[in-house]
């Protein structure tokens, strides 16, 4: 970790307090993204009574490069699928959906509702750049 600074210490120190904090509890898959970081950014500031502060995108991308977090990209899957419980599932819901009209079922993957459901790139510690859940070589 680096110890430059930026203008405003105070948010810096706690937001990666924070940071730590969240995967030091094993949560490692949870997706810290550049809003997310943005929005405890400012909650922080919020809290510490510092009222002009924009928590902006150069701010965070500032903080991550001061603190030796990179910023990646999440191509393809996490984990190999268990295809036996899959197959298994997919019977189950096939008996489930039976007598329900076939215009009534949507495959979410073709809706678009999900468009913003998952961020494409994380935050992580530099270290952690090969290693990320969903990371994978392009």
């Amino acid at each position: 970790m680096s110890s430059r600074s930026g203008q405003y210490p105070q948010v810096d120190k706690a937001l990666l307090k924070w940071f730590l904090a969240v995967r030091a509890r094993g949560r490692k898959r949870v997706p810290l993204s550049l809003s997310i970081l943005r929005q405890k950014a400012f909650q922080v500031a919020e809290h510490l009574g510092i009222t002009d502060f924009s928590a902006s995108n150069g701010f965070i991308h500032r903080w991550a490069s001061r603190n030796g977090l990179v910023n990646v990209a999440l191509h393809g899957s996490g984990a190999s699928a268990n295809v036996e419980k899959a197959a298994e599932r997919m019977a189950a819901i096939r008996q489930q959906l039976e007598g329900v009209d076939v215009d009534l079922i949507y495959n979410v993957n073709e809706t678009d509702l999900l468009y913003r459901g998952l961020q494409s790139r994380i935050y992580v510690p530099s270290e952690d750049r090969r290693t990320a859940r969903g990371s994978k070589a392009m």
